[in-house]
Order: C-alpha cells, then structure tokens, then sequence
C-alpha cells in the first residue's frame, strides 16, 4: 500500500483483552483493528453484515508485547498503524469508562455509523 488509507470515523468498542475498534473509511469499507494476543491487526471488508471473518483482507500486522498482552491504549494504536492508516480529521470515539471494557458497543452493526 503506497499511500495511508484514509480513516472517516473509528469507535474504540472494547478497552482490553482485546483492544479493539470499528470504523469507515473515507472511502466506505468498513475497518476492524484488533490488539490481541500480542498483535495488533488491521482487517478491511466491503460487507457490513458478518463482519471480520477469517477472510477478510489483513493489511497490516504488528507485533508488540507477547502471548497474554491484549491491551493498548488509541494513542498507540495510532501510533504503531502510521504509514499505513491516515487518522487525520477522523471522527474518534474512545470508551473511557473501565467498568465497559469489555462491553461491546458496536456502531457499525447497529446501523448508528454513516
């Protein structure tokens, strides 16, 4: 991938074991970035429905922390998928409640992200 996949809105939709978040791209996929296990992975699809199988499109991995480290901060994540995300005038929306960190509060499945 030459040039930074453009994000339009991302949702952190849990904290930790997995870090994960769902979002759009500016040019309509939808986007999985998943920190488990010690990697953080990037998945695209075209479908809405049944999203982030084993078959979708893994763009981007990265190796940080090991076996049981399923925690990372957005910041990091941004951080680490530089290159080849572009988060620049995206629409972020973070849980900061630690009591949801594993409540999943999905956007996308629930139709509330255009």
């Amino acid at each position: 991938m030459s040039e930074a996949l453009r994000i339009k809105q991302i949702t952190q939709t849990t904290l930790g074991f997995p870090s994960q978040w769902e979002g759009l791209t500016e040019c309509g996929q939808f986007v999985h970035i998943c920190h488990r296990y010690g990697r953080l992975c990037v998945h695209l699809t075209d479908k809405e429905e049944n999203l982030f199988t084993p078959q979708d499109e893994i763009i981007f991995s990265h190796d940080r922390g090991g076996y049981g480290d399923g925690e990372i901060s957005t910041k990091e994540m941004i951080e680490i998928t530089k290159g080849v995300l572009n988060f620049e005038n995206s629409s972020i929306t973070e849980l900061d409640d630690p009591d949801r960190a594993n409540v999943k509060a999905n956007p996308v499945l629930k139709g509330e992200m255009k």
